[in-house]
């Protein structure tokens, strides 16, 4: 079993969070949104753990106001695990 408390596994599962709620928009999305991360800010999904600015950035480039709609399906994607701090600081920074 994964150790969840590892920043490894926190800083994968947030990227898996992000990579499905785009993918629920379409493939090109996921793809869209990580080459602009990585351009603009040189990250990847899995830095968003610690950068969510980056992120927020991003989506709002490419989203706009829908921007939200994304925020919130990351959101419940991670709502298992909202009570671990490094997640929770990540969720509260992204709802800003």
């Amino acid at each position: 079993m994964i150790n969840f408390d590892s920043e490894t596994a926190k800083r994968a599962l947030v990227s898996l969070a992000i990579e499905t709620a785009l993918l629920e928009i379409g493939n090109a999305m996921v793809e869209e949104v990580g080459n602009r991360l990585y351009a603009k800010h040189k990250c990847y999904f899995m830095d968003c753990l610690e950068h969510p600015e980056y992120l927020k950035d991003v989506l709002n480039q490419v989203f706009g106001r829908s921007h939200d709609s994304i925020i919130k399906s990351i959101e419940k994607n991670l709502a298992e695990f909202a009570n671990q701090r490094p997640i929770a600081e990540f969720l509260a920074a992204m709802s800003e």
